[in-house]
């Protein structure tokens, strides 16, 4: 008699552990048609949390949630109350597990002051919160200093916080007046040093100690730091697989890195076709997005750690050094089309306008806090010059 409970107990013992290994793998009971089916799971989450759910325009819940679906194409929008929407189109393989994350914006960022010295230019080291600033307003009534390090780390920037002053352009250079608007400001690749250029006279500037070097050898620097910048590249190709790194190094002009260094922004520069780096030993849904064929002169960004390659056509006629940057979260890039400001999934899909209102068009960066840097003047009729705004698109 124990031996035949031994032997049931076993059997249910198989039986739920089989129940629950189908179920993890999407399968499920067809009452209509009385038969086990095979499905696929869509994982979704967003940012808010809570957003409403649709599946091809039939509503079903709010995030964050699993839901089993039958193999197929399917169209998943997610929404929520002041923020724009987000929508994308999938195939999902029976089998799979499919994770999808939305990153909602509000559509009425506010705009919060940074700063009120009056900027004329504008230069970020690194993709840290700092700033090389050059301000008509004399920081430092002792020194008299113009050109200024910003500290944004600071949770108070004035006249008097988070502003260290550098040096005074105005007398430091031979000449009697300086105009600021033809200054040129460029700092080195470890962003350690500054070249400011005005005229046919050249200062550089090293930022830690504030020592200066007048006239120095501008063409030879230049010539220095492109070998630095060439260094770095070849670094960041070399973290590329195998299976890429000729390609990345011969037909890739690589122009921005995410900050979790596991997407590369780039320009194709001639055609190439990507092989997989990483073979699948599991079903996948089909992507339809991952372009593994690059055309020349079209915009790309590479996801190495799972081996995607993304077409980024709203990117294609924007001038990415200067108009372009990362979101923090390292799944968008932020740019500048025109008067307004664009955010972009790093796969090329939902392009949209997060910001409309005023703004200087010669920069654009990102904050720690997941917003948008920008130089606004909301009032040019007494104030000449833009401050620096955090606009609150979270």
């Amino acid at each position: 008699m124990k031996n035949i409970y031994r032997v049931i107990t076993l059997t249910l013992f198989l039986i739920a552990l089989l129940s629950f290994v189908f179920f993890a793998k999407g399968y499920r009971f067809d009452s209509e048609k009385v038969t086990i089916t095979s499905t696929g799971i869509v994982s979704i989450s967003s940012q808010p949390k809570a957003s409403k759910i649709y599946i091809n325009d039939e509503f079903k819940g709010v995030t964050d949630q699993n839901l089993n679906l039958k193999p197929g194409n399917y169209t998943i929008k997610i929404t929520s109350d002041g923020y724009t929407s987000w929508q994308k189109n999938i195939n999902l393989t029976e089998g799979v597990v499919l994770s999808l994350h939305a990153h909602l914006f509000s559509k009425n960022p506010g705009l919060k002051p940074l700063t009120s010295i009056g900027i004329k230019k504008i230069v970020q080291l690194d993709n840290v919160p700092q700033f090389i600033v050059l301000t008509d307003n004399l920081i430092n009534s002792d020194n008299k200093n113009n050109l200024v390090l910003l500290n944004l780390e600071s949770p108070i920037i004035s006249l008097q916080k988070g502003i260290d002053p550098i040096i005074n352009i105005q007398t430091t250079f031979a000449t009697d007046s300086v105009d600021l608007n033809h200054l040129k400001l460029s700092p080195s690749p470890d962003f350690t040093q500054l070249l400011i250029e005005y005229e046919k006279e050249n200062l550089l500037v090293d930022l830690k100690t504030k020592e200066t070097f007048a006239n120095i050898d501008k063409d030879q620097l230049q010539t220095n730091w492109n070998e630095e910048i060439q260094k770095e590249k070849s670094l960041i190709i070399k973290s590329f697989p195998k299976e890429l790194q000729t390609i990345a190094s011969n037909s890739a002009d690589i122009l921005k890195i995410s900050p979790d260094e596991n997407k590369i922004l780039y320009k194709a520069k001639s055609d190439a076709e990507l092989p997989l780096a990483i073979k699948p030993t599991l079903p996948i849904s089909k992507d339809t997005l991952n372009h593994r064929n690059i055309v020349k002169n079209k915009v790309y960004i590479y996801d190495k750690k799972n081996d995607k390659n993304y077409l980024i056509k709203p990117l294609e006629n924007i001038d990415i050094e200067n108009k372009a940057v990362w979101h923090t979260d390292s799944q968008h890039i932020i740019f500048i089309e025109g008067n307004q400001i664009k955010v972009v999934d790093a796969d090329g899909e939902n392009s949209i306008v997060v910001y409309s209102g005023p703004f200087e068009k010669n920069f654009i960066s990102s904050s720690p806090r997941g917003n948008i840097f920008l130089l606004i003047n909301l009032n040019n009729n007494n104030n000449p010059y833009a401050d620096l705004y955090e606009i609150e698109i979270n």
